[in-house]
């Protein structure tokens, strides 16, 4: 990557030593001795942000979302209600469950759900198209003030693609009625054409269906279009917009007992209520302005909004407190809207600086409610509620060149939060919770970031993995907002739960085909106070603490042969000393991936997850996995095949797992056991992609 490739957030910084702490971030360092001018943005201020490039993994599996998060090396996906709910999230000692401590986006827009019926944070991704992506822009833990609300342990922007460098129909198969297609149109003719076009043009569609390995069908159903257009006003002026729109059902065989398949025999693909499952839609859109006004000032505005509706069946606890089934219906209802503006601007004030100021607005208008369900028959409501939510945030960052060796990147970002609760249906003890609260807080963050074994460093040396490495010193606030419902019913409860996180990093390349990188955070929150949708009712969950180093090494040998391996170990605890149960420990991945200039390529990645605690005492541990995946392709012209074997060895691995209490309708009375949606087995898949000229 070249210097000129990094970012926006340093335009016309000064020098080689600007350019080289720039390329520290993970790009192939350069020595241009000549000023530059900084035209694509990459996150530059921890050793654990980096972009991650679309071709890096376009031939691992990409047939949901998930999977391309999970390039992510620190995240892990887990899926457990049929293919259609969002799935849980495992990063950085948390369980996050559907996206409480990790913020992601689609190019800035915001995909985690306040106060969800299902559970605060959620973010439910698959309406996403996984080719559209061009790439992640990952900023592990709260350092950056581009990011607010869910940014604790950390954020994860998609990218996608103002054109694709293919057009392209593709379709693939396999087994249990799986069955995807996709087509993508970029055109390159006309306006559209040339290396640097007037406007750009990308159009996707995809459906998706298959039922799992399930003995009760998963009749996963989803259907999903995208189209961007982009446009050059003027030289210095373009405006680009996007709208997408998903749709989607399926079935769902819930977290099945580890007793019922040990006692009664049956397959462990069976499931105690195959009656769960659910269906969702989304409507979205963005429009954008971007405006450079010379060389050293920009202006960047968007706004976004977004319909959303989700109904989700589960029963979890299946008959403990009914014998009928103590199913479950969440229902969410809403539309949400913002908007952004970032004004960025360079100049040498004794130092060379770079000085940003942001606004960022959002709206929520949701109706959430949970009802009683059996076999999908709705009881009784059991709450209703109209939530209103509005938070406005400002945020100031600065970007010193201390030295040719040192740069400062900190800033502080401010935020302010109105709720409004209004019951729509009185429960068994009176009214709902009903009310309106404001908060407010402020997160400093301060990044230092060093060269200090350079050529231009304070001790240079001729030892080359430390001449061209990086030292990254990192310190900030976060949070993670706490659900509506909750603050209105609880004044003295923490509203907007600081999480204060620290980091030292270190990356450095080992001659020209090895890079290598180390990190070790801390992370203290202030409380873990959440919703919890399942039960209606809120759960005080105190002050807690994670630790973990992360360690990753990426080598290319060879032209043709590419390796990654990065693993990490975390742990969370409470500050009583008690375990944060689901909290993950030990995750680990590793992939190698070999291109031949015949047109044959193939990929095989490992991903692990190691064993972690259940319950707060540590007398339970959940069980770990290991998963091989192979893929095999060939192109020849315009046409391209594939064929992938998933689960190689064939290993029996919980997608997800709980230990709680739970009644078979046989039991007298509540059992504690393993609860786990089955991870799939060995299985084949076969596709062909056509590329279009």
């Amino acid at each position: 990557m070249r210097c000129a490739e990094l970012g926006r957030s340093l335009v016309a910084v000064v020098g080689r030593a600007a350019c080289v702490a720039a390329l520290a971030a993970g790009a192939a360092r350069a020595q241009p001795t000549y000023d530059v001018t900084v035209r694509e943005r990459r996150p530059v201020t921890s050793g654990s942000e980096f972009a991650i490039e679309a071709e890096s993994f376009a031939l691992k599996r990409l047939d949901k979302p998930d999977r391309v998060l999970e390039q992510v090396p620190a995240l892990l996906t887990a899926q457990h209600a049929g293919g259609g709910k969002s799935n849980q999230y495992l990063v950085r000692g948390f369980d996050a469950d559907h996206g409480t401590d990790l913020a992601l986006f689609v190019d800035g827009v915001p995909m985690n759900m306040r106060s969800h019926a299902h559970g605060q944070g959620f973010a439910e991704m698959h309406w996403l198209i996984p080719e559209a992506i061009e790439r992640l822009d990952v900023s592990m833990g709260p350092y950056s003030v581009e990011f607010g609300d869910f940014a604790t342990a950390g954020a994860v922007n998609l990218k996608l693609w103002e054109r694709a460098p293919e057009s392209f129909v593709k379709a693939t198969g396999g087994q249990w009625q799986s069955v995807r297609t996709v087509g993508l149109w970029s055109p390159r003719q006309g306006v559209f054409g040339g290396e640097d076009p007037r406007a750009t043009l990308l159009a996707a569609a995809e459906f998706n269906t298959g039922d799992g390995p399930f003995d009760h069908e998963d009749n996963l159903l989803q259907y999903k279009f995208l189209g961007r257009f982009g446009w050059q006003l003027a030289e210095r002026t373009r405006v680009e917009a996007w709208t997408a729109g998903y749709w989607g059902q399926w079935n769902a065989s819930g977290q099945i007992p580890g007793r019922y398949v040990a006692r009664n025999g049956v397959d462990r693909f069976d499931s105690a209520d195959p009656t769960e499952g659910g269906d969702s839609n989304r409507q979205i859109g963005l429009a954008r302005l971007v405006h450079e006004f010379d060389d050293s000032r920009r202006l960047e505005v968007t706004g976004w909004a977004s319909h959303y509706a989700f109904d989700l069946y589960s029963n979890f606890s299946l008959f403990l407190d009914d014998p009928g089934g103590d199913g479950i219906l969440q229902e969410d209802d809403r539309t949400y809207f913002g908007s952004n503006a970032t004004y960025r601007q360079s100049f040498d004030w004794r130092l060379p600086v770079v000085l940003s100021v942001g606004l960022d607005h959002r709206s929520d208008f949701a109706t959430v409610s949970l009802s009683r369900q059996q076999r999908r028959d709705r009881l009784e409501r059991i709450a209703s509620d109209r939530v209103r939510e509005t938070s406005i945030a400002a945020f100031a960052q600065a970007e010193l060149l201390l030295a040719p060796w040192a740069r400062f990147v900190g800033g502080v970002r401010a935020e302010g939060f109105f709720f409004d609760v209004r019951g729509r249906h009185e429960d068994e003890t009176g009214p709902r919770p009903a009310g309106s609260a404001s908060e407010d807080l402020y997160l400093p963050k301060a990044n230092l970031i060093l060269a200090p074994f350079g050529e231009d460093g304070l001790h240079p040396v001729a030892f080359q993995p430390l001449r061209d490495s990086e030292l990254f010193l990192n310190w900030g606030e976060g949070y993670h907002s706490n659900d509506a419902r909750d603050v209105v019913a609880n004044p003295q409860a923490t509203v907007l739960p600081i999480a204060m996180g620290w980091e030292v990093g270190w990356r450095a390349p080992i001659g020209r085909w090895l890079d290598v990188s180390l990190a070790y955070w801390w992370l203290n929150l202030e409380s873990e106070l959440v919703f919890v949708g399942d039960a209606g009712e809120t759960e005080a969950r105190g002050r807690s603490r994670r630790r973990g180093v992360e360690v990753a090494a990426r080598a290319t040998p060879l032209a043709w042969l590419h390796g990654e391996v990065a693993v990490s170990y975390s742990t969370a605890e409470f500050t009583n000393g008690d375990a944060v149960p689901q909290a993950p420990r030990l995750i680990g991945k590793a992939n190698l991936t070999a291109r031949h200039p015949s047109g044959v390529s193939a990929e095989l990645g490992l991903t692990a997850l190691g064993r972690r605690y259940a319950i707060e005492d540590r007398s339970v541990k959940l069980h770990g996995y290991a998963i091989l995946d192979f893929a095999l392709r060939y192109r020849r012209g315009p046409i391209e095949a594939l064929v992938g074997v998933d689960n190689v060895t064939g290993a029996e691995w919980a997608s997800s797992e709980f230990y709680y209490e739970s009644r078979l309708p046989d039991e007298p009375a509540g059992v504690e056991d393993f609860h786990f949606t089955p991870g799939y087995p060995r299985n084949v898949r076969v596709g062909v992609t056509w590329y279009l000229p």
